[in-house]
């Protein structure tokens, strides 16, 4: 019983710190695409410059 009360609380931070790790890895990854995304469209010239570049290689 002891043991029981003090095991529950730590499952449930431990469970809510994986959530926040989870959440905020996928919150960055998404934050991420939209920069690339809309550094891509200012500087399409300048990544289509880059691809040719490294596809003749």
């Amino acid at each position: 019983m002891n043991i029981l009360t003090i095991y529950l609380p730590l499952q449930a931070g431990a469970g809510r710190i994986l959530f926040i790790i989870i959440f905020s890895h996928i919150l960055y990854k998404y934050a991420l695409m939209v920069i690339v995304a809309n550094l891509a469209h200012h500087y399409k010239g300048f990544f289509a410059f880059i691809f040719m570049e490294y596809d003749g290689d």
